[in-house]
């Protein structure tokens, strides 16, 4: 089950106040009668979702998986001699044939400090039509992957905080979208999936919006009113 709680359970209202709302009727109420109350109610859970957007976190001072990267960097006499004397084992591994990824994935918190701070000077990397920005940015990120791997306290402490502001952020998102006539984008979808796994399964499976006939009918109101051919008051 999601963390998300509260989001999950905001959508889920939402998806079961539309879905009746596009079905409701009322023999004593015209046809015209009836699809215009449908638009109002249709209309009323959607600001009610609206106001459950939750605001998007701020991300203050920077990519903390960044400085954890950063942290890898030699800062004394012995630290860099012990770098030096690692990356001079790395570049013979290189120069054998073995791949960088390989050696990468595999490596230790000493090995991967050594590929950080000498990858920038291999020819294949000088050479590169960026100046080696690239490649270099790919061992950063494979690297920080491996730290985890390791069980890096430091970057698991990033993970961690960057997880919880990209599930923060797509859920905001992804609310946002759904309170808006139109389905959420297939990036919005793809963000929030990424976030929240879980909190994505539960509000997408099952939906009762889901049927063909639902999405028709709420197709349909939404046209009239974004046409202009229904007024729906009081919302």
């Amino acid at each position: 089950m999601s963390t998300n709680t509260q989001h999950v359970a905001a959508v889920k209202k939402y998806q079961a106040d539309v879905a009746a709302a596009v079905r409701w009727t009322n023999p004593d109420y015209t046809n015209s009668g009836i699809t215009r109350e449908r638009a109002r109610r249709v209309a009323q859970a959607r600001k009610a979702l609206a106001a459950a957007i939750p605001a998007k976190p701020e991300r203050k001072g920077g990519d903390p998986r960044e400085s954890v990267i950063a942290g890898l960097a030699p800062k004394t006499a012995d630290e860099i001699a012990q770098i030096q004397h690692a990356w001079a084992k790395v570049e013979k591994r290189l120069d054998a044939g073995q791949s960088l990824h390989a050696i990468l994935t595999s490596a230790d918190r000493d090995t991967l400090a050594a590929i950080l701070d000498g990858i920038s000077t291999r020819p294949e990397v000088l050479s590169a039509g960026d100046g080696g920005a690239s490649i270099v940015a790919e061992v950063q990120q494979v690297a920080y992957d491996r730290l985890l791997e390791l069980g890096d306290p430091e970057a698991t402490k990033a993970h961690d905080s960057v997880a919880l502001l990209d599930q923060a952020e797509a859920w905001s998102d992804y609310i946002a979208a759904l309170a808006e006539p139109g389905e959420p984008s297939l990036a919005v979808l793809s963000a929030l999936q990424r976030a929240d796994q879980e909190g994505f399964t539960e509000v997408q499976s099952g939906s009762p919006l889901e049927g063909v006939e639902t999405q028709e009918r709420l197709r349909s109101l939404d046209h009239l009113v974004a046409t202009g051919s229904l007024q729906v008051e009081g919302v």
